[in-house]
């Protein structure tokens, strides 16, 4: 078919849905879907993408090496997810109404500032790691989603070195030398990647990499409501873990192969668990 029409049912488009169809040329995304996966990339004969302002993640190559992708001038935007970057310089103004920072696809750009509207509240896994450039970035309290790696290796990150810990109360980085580890009162979200075993959480080089491997216990704060995805990811010499009340979620494989990990106990606040969390 020329034409796919995905409905709102579908709250979740998988990857490789279409790759590689050469007989699409439209697809229209429903109002209810919330997340498009790497789905239709190297669709080549793909000319119009129509996106609900429901979506609020889309995949960092869901619409790769298609016509449509091709022809796309200035700021790429999908409902509201900004996708893409092309032709900007000096200054990277996002308008007011996008959600979500995506995975940014930057092209024939020189900016050096980035300004985030109120309505922003989530930047996705490497949105800016595109852009060593950058000097400044400006936004809201309202970011409240903050994905590995996000802000990026760039001239704003590498002055705070490792005091760059926690944006706005989202613990983002730990490279202290340290067996007892206690968050801070505060922080609501443990990043993903934040404590992974072979790498700091800036696998890009913002600072020189440290010994962290002595981590043994971790103790949350009361405040803490999501862990996030693998942020202990095969961090074998942990042993003990204080889950607070007060938790909510933990993300997808966030103590996964902690193989000395014992005597958990899982707080009665918890409403979501997701894949392989141990």
């Amino acid at each position: 078919a020329s034409t796919i029409e995905i409905p709102g049912t579908i709250k979740y488009i998988a990857k490789d849905l279409g790759f590689d169809n050469k007989n699409i040329k439209s697809i229209v995304f429903g109002e209810g879907i919330e997340t498009i996966d790497d789905c239709f990339s190297f669709v080549p004969n793909l000319e119009s993408v129509m996106v609900s302002k429901s979506v609020s993640i889309i995949a960092e190559n869901a619409f790769m090496g298609t016509k449509w992708l091709h022809s796309q001038t200035r700021l790429i935007i999908l409902g509201s997810v900004l996708i893409g970057v092309r032709n900007v310089n000096s200054v990277l103004y996002v308008p007011q109404g996008v959600r979500t920072i995506g995975t940014l696809s930057i092209e024939n750009c020189n900016f050096t500032k980035v300004v985030l509207p109120e309505s922003v509240t989530t930047m996705q896994k490497d949105a800016f790691r595109c852009n060593e450039n950058i000097k400044d970035f400006v936004f809201t309290e309202a970011l409240t989603k903050i994905g590995h790696n996000s802000f990026g290796n760039n001239k704003w990150t590498k002055p705070y070195g490792d005091n760059l810990t926690i944006i706005n109360n989202q613990y983002y980085q730990h490279n202290k030398d340290e067996e007892n580890v206690v968050i801070p009162d505060g922080v609501t979200k443990l990043c993903g990647f934040v404590f992974e075993e072979d790498t700091n959480i800036w696998d890009s080089g913002l600072s020189e990499k440290k010994d962290i491997n002595k981590v043994k216990s971790v103790r949350f704060p009361k405040t803490l409501k999501i862990i996030g995805p693998c942020a202990f990811w095969f961090r074998k010499s942990l042993t003990t873990i204080d889950l607070a009340e007060g938790l909510e979620t933990l993300e997808y494989h966030c103590f996964a192969g902690c193989e000395h990990l014992n005597n958990i106990t899982l707080p009665n606040s918890l409403k979501k668990i997701g894949d392989g969390v141990f």
